[in-house]
């Protein structure tokens, strides 16, 4: 209507108004927003045909998403048009914007044409993986699409100030799919802190035919220009807005492959173990009780009760695998490198406030194995009150260091300044400041889920120590579920949405487990839980009461257990922060190969709980004899688990290397972050410079020693064995890491040797803690001592 008033008449020949709330012609006129057929909103067209403008305005029904409708505008609107077309998009909602852009790429004697996108697409084509081609670019839904809707004029949804990224990078993908080079993108601010500020200009000249169609091409792309200082080509083009590269098949086809070998042999190996290990279990049973039926306090039955924590732990492992994979390429490269940083420092301070739950599931175990379920209750209690108490201390210290700043950005940036100082002229690098701001609230919930996570963990010993498994994993499917929910589904994938996701999962187990706890009475009334236990105990109960598990010895253990612990976080963490003061590049390599290693040692985990409820009840029934066959078993069992790994690897390093470091390809598009570029993948630029490539072929033997170090760690747990541990731990911290991460910081100067220098602790710890096993197996087949003992403990899975 502005534009017929504005615009010279004898120029133009009508405005034509396409709008799905027209009605049709012929139709009785509508009243004012009248409710139409599926409760559509109707227009009435009193003041378009009721007055007379100077130029003509007609309108025209038509759903302008569908395929057919875009047919149509060519065949009956542009081809008949006496002149040139002008096309103006004003507040085209998700896909509407896409169609604009086709219609205007497409259409015959199209010269001008002007969009104002407004909502993001909705999830629905990011949940079928929709991929948009306009002209020769190509781009994923998934990276644009957000949930929420309007109700009642309510906005349901994501805060809104979150989706400007995710905005702008929508309508950067829509200036690229415009193939003309005569073209504007403009952004001007109506509302303060409004983030649909963008406007889209694009012309071309006049002609009756319509454009060639473009295809996306090898020569589409943008041409390379060489850096002459390194003879490094670069890419010029913009990555402020939106990604700008992507990985090629060959790279995620060869992730695919590896991920495949170790999820499928790693399962038949460990399904075909735990079938083993119920049967060998209910021969134990039978041998020590004369009695085979393993039913827990619920009476559910067997079958169903195993299938319930075998589905626990699958939906477990794939998730986190899921989670590793899906923040490396969802963040970009300052923000993963934060959340490095982040995690690298509270994961050691988490293990200090942790000491009391990493000993209190075995000595649960070790309780119900000796049947002493006495000493059940005051762990339980020391367990559950002590780890809330520890967790919200810890959280109220990490929140006062979150708000202050001048120690928040050391922690969240290690080597931000230094990095903008290599790198002067990089735009692609953001500022300290910027990067706590996103990461504060990660920091946060991270921190404030710490008691819940330390309450989890004797809730659910309890739960697996009276071989309650269907009901343990009903909790972990509910917990891995809102999860994978609020990650996957949630919005924007930003750090705040992965705290928010990593704390209500913490929250939802914690949650389900008591509640399971409170309404289970047999349970409790059985391990003496009750308000006022009644307790009946065995005659080996009686026996073993001066060393009946007591308070002090579950503190005593948990420290001892909390030093080896954090000999092995001082050592990651002080290599991370090392390798951010040499450079951005160096940090990044080992944060890659940090993000894959737990795809590739989940069921070794798994194996390793299985170890420390399974061993701990042996051990605790003095059945030394049947732990030292059990860890025979286990052992062999996470090498073969290791070699798998090391299967999937090795064939595919090199798609591993450049899928966990596809993001950094952004660096290539700009000569003044070519440095960062080329430290991941550029080799013979120095004397002892390595390639993320390099790192990758030391992750490989990492993931072996992982799998293998995760049993025998669990092997001593059951064993009760925390002094050796930690005074062998610090042995290696001191005479074998600090040593070795000098070398590799003022000799080589590499990320290879900064990560060999934060894995190789636990190399050795894990030849050390083998060497213990088969030293107290050879003492224990010597010296078998059994008696009948009620044996409650039974296979985890």
């Amino acid at each position: 209507m502005f534009l017929s008033e504005l615009l010279p008449p004898e120029r133009v020949h009508v405005c034509l108004l396409l709008d799905q709330a027209w009605p049709l012609k012929g139709e009785n006129q509508p009243s004012e927003y009248s409710p139409g057929r599926r409760g559509r909103t109707r227009l009435n067209w009193d003041h378009i045909y009721q007055l007379a403008w100077p130029i003509p305005l007609v309108t025209r029904r038509c759903d302008l998403k569908l395929p057919s409708t875009h047919a149509q505008i060519l065949s009956r609107l542009l081809e008949p048009a006496p002149g040139p077309v002008f096309l103006l998009g004003i507040h085209l909602c998700g896909v509407l914007s896409i169609r604009a852009i086709e219609t205007f790429n497409r259409g015959p004697k199209c010269v001008g044409f002007v969009l104002k996108p407004c909502c993001l697409p909705s999830m629905h084509y990011a949940r079928q993986q929709v991929s948009w081609t306009l002209g020769s670019h190509t781009f994923a839904a998934a990276e644009v699409c957000c949930w929420g809707r309007y109700r009642q004029n309510r906005w349901t949804g994501p805060v809104k100030a979150t989706l400007g990224p995710r905005f702008r990078c929508w309508a950067e993908h829509l200036h690229r799919g415009i193939p003309w080079t005569s073209k504007a993108i403009s952004r001007v601010e109506l509302v303060e802190g409004h983030y649909q500020d963008t406007y889209l200009f694009a012309w071309r000249p006049y002609s009756t035919e319509p454009p060639l169609p473009l295809v996306a091409t090898p020569e589409s792309l943008v041409a390379p220009l060489r850096d002459e200082a390194s003879g490094l080509c670069y890419y010029p083009v913009d990555c402020l807005s939106a990604p700008c590269c992507a990985a090629q098949n060959w790279i995620e086809g060869g992730q695919t492959s590896s991920t495949n070998i170790v999820n499928i042999a790693g399962a038949v190996v460990y399904i075909g173990f735990t079938i083993w290990l119920n049967r060998w279990m209910t021969r134990v049973r039978q041998q020590y009780e004369g009695d085979a039926d393993p039913r827990p306090p619920s009476g559910i039955h067997d079958g169903l009760n195993l299938l319930g924590i075998y589905v626990g732990i699958c939906v477990t492992v794939f998730v986190s695998i899921a989670m590793a994979s899906s923040t490396q390429l969802a963040l970009p490269v300052p923000e993963r490198n934060s959340m490095l940083a982040a995690m690298a420092f509270l994961t050691p301070v988490k293990d200090i406030f942790q000491f009391l739950e990493d000993t209190t599931t075995v000595k649960i175990t070790l309780a119900l194995g000796a049947g002493d379920f006495s000493s059940i209750r005051p762990i339980a209690s020391l367990g559950v009150v002590g780890g809330l108490a520890a967790g919200t201390l810890g959280a109220l210290l990490m929140t006062l260091l979150a708000f202050w700043p001048q120690v928040i950005e050391v922690l969240l940036t290690p080597g931000s300044a230094q990095a903008i100082g290599q790198n002067p002229g990089c735009q692609l690098l953001p500022h300290a400041e910027e990067v706590v701001q996103t990461a504060r609230g990660l920091w946060l919930l991270t921190s404030w889920s710490w008691p819940l996570q330390f309450c989890s963990m004797v809730l659910s010993g309890i739960l697996m120590g009276a071989r309650e498994f269907a009901i343990y994993g009903v909790c972990s499917v509910l917990s891995q579920g809102a999860l994978a929910a609020i990650w996957f589904r949630g919005g924007v994938q930003d750090l705040h949405l992965l705290g928010w996701a990593t704390f209500t999962s913490n929250l939802v187990l914690c949650a389900s487990l008591a509640v399971s706890l409170i309404l289970h009475r047999p349970l409790r009334q059985k391990m003496g839980l009750l308000l006022r236990p009644t307790v009946v105990e065995g005659s080996m109960a009686e026996a073993l009461r001066p060393q009946a598990t007591t308070q002090k010895d579950v503190l005593v253990d948990g420290f001892l257990a909390m030093i080896l612990d954090l000999a092995l976080q001082f050592a990651g963490t002080t290599s991370v922060y090392v390798a951010a003061f040499v450079s951005l590049q160096d940090m990044y390599q080992l944060s890659s190969a940090a993000a894959a290693l737990p795809q590739y040692s989940a069921y070794a985990v798994a194996v390793g709980y299985v170890v420390r409820l399974v061993g701990g009840a042996l051990v605790g029934r003095r059945a030394f004899a049947e732990f030292a066959r059990l860890m025979q078993v286990m052992i062999i069992l996470s090498i073969m688990l290791g070699i798998i790994s090391a299967m999937g690897i090795y064939p595919n390093k090199t798609s591993l290397a450049a899928y966990y470091s596809v993001q950094a390809c952004e660096f290539a598009s700009s000569q003044d972050c070519l440095n960062i570029y080329a430290g991941l993948y550029a080799e013979g630029l120095g004397k002892y410079d390595t390639t993320i490539f390099t790192t990758f072929d030391v992750f490989g033997i990492t993931a072996m020693f992982t799998c293998i170090f995760n049993v025998a760690k669990a092997g001593l747990y059951a064993c009760q064995d925390f002094k050796f541990m930690a005074k062998v731990s610090l042995w290696v911290l001191f005479l074998t890491f600090l040593p070795v991460l000098l070398v590799a910081r003022f000799f080589f100067v590499s990320a290879t040797a900064l990560y060999v220098a934060s894995v190789l602790p636990s190399w050795v710890l894990t030849l050390i803690f083998l060497w213990r096993l088969h030293r107290l197996s050879s003492e224990w087949f010597s010296n078998v001592t059994t008696t009948p003992l009620s044996l409650e403990v039974g296979t985890a899975g």
